[in-house]
């Protein structure tokens, strides 16, 4: 069944055709050998997994919990990369600063291996990663079901007022909606760039890390597509699209869940 809605709904439905072989795959298999792909093809469960990624401040860490409890309840089992780190450096002993620095260059695809893993057994109920889609459409090829990819966007005036609230305050973020026209075309840079000119406390306690707040989502997708030539901010990787603008993170888990009860019924 066909996730059907109008021009103006934000919520789209893009499709899981199969591809060949994926670089992602080629690569894991160069790190854990040339089985590695049919070691978790022989291990898969039916097990229903929402995959969830999206850029910084789109709302990916408040909603995947959210998700998680609307689906398999208070007992939801919710990971993602950045956790399978943490859990690492711990058992290294180290902290996660120090254990990344220590790593070898493939402990990348080592963790998104694991990360894989986890999925296609069925040892999460929701899982948050930025290669979401593209882990999803690797294990669906080689035949995982119930496995559904969303990936959660926000223009970047709402991820620039949303970073401002986190890290600053809700004082701050409503003082610079007051104060400040963001232009639709601006990208993350230039709106915290415009937030800190309009406002003293948010120059004092971002200013000096604008660039590298800005850069981060380039950083993160050169990297991933330098190591298996992916886009993780390409959209026809995902099962659904989801912007997040304008919405609470009630209503955007209500459309998550629509369209994963939807692709669910096909």
């Amino acid at each position: 069944m066909k996730v059907k809605h109008s021009p103006a709904r934000t919520m789209i439905d893009v499709g899981t055709a199969k591809t060949p072989p994926s670089s992602l795959a080629r690569q894991m298999q160069r790190v854990r050998g040339a089985r590695a792909i049919d070691d978790l093809a022989a291990r898969f469960s039916s097990s229903p997994v929402v995959l969830i990624a999206g850029q910084q401040c789109t709302g990916k860490g408040t909603v995947a919990p959210l998700v998680g409890k609307a689906l398999a309840g208070e007992d939801a089992r919710i990971k993602g990369t950045g956790k399978l780190m943490r859990e690492a450096a711990q058992q290294a002993g180290k902290d996660v600063e120090t254990f990344v620095k220590s790593v070898p260059p493939d402990f990348d695809v080592e963790l998104d291996y694991r990360a894989a893993k986890l999925v296609a057994e069925g040892g999460v109920d929701v899982f948050e990663s930025r290669l979401a889609g593209h882990l999803g459409r690797m294990l669906q090829a080689k035949g995982r079901s119930n496995l559904v990819s969303v990936y959660l966007t926000a223009s970047p005036r709402e991820q620039a007022l949303r970073y401002l609230q986190r890290e600053v305050g809700p004082e701050a973020r409503s003082r610079v909606e007051q104060r400040v026209i963001i232009p639709k075309t601006a990208t993350l840079e230039e709106a915290l760039t415009l937030a800190a000119a309009a406002d003293p406390e948010v120059k004092a306690k971002i200013g000096p890390i604008i660039d590298e707040v800005g850069a981060r989502d380039e950083v993160d997708r050169k990297r991933l597509l330098s190591l298996y030539g992916v886009d993780y901010q390409d959209p026809s990787a995902f099962d659904v699209v989801v912007s997040t603008d304008g919405k609470t993170p009630q209503q955007v888990t209500a459309e998550v869940i629509a369209a994963v009860k939807a692709r669910n019924q096909r």
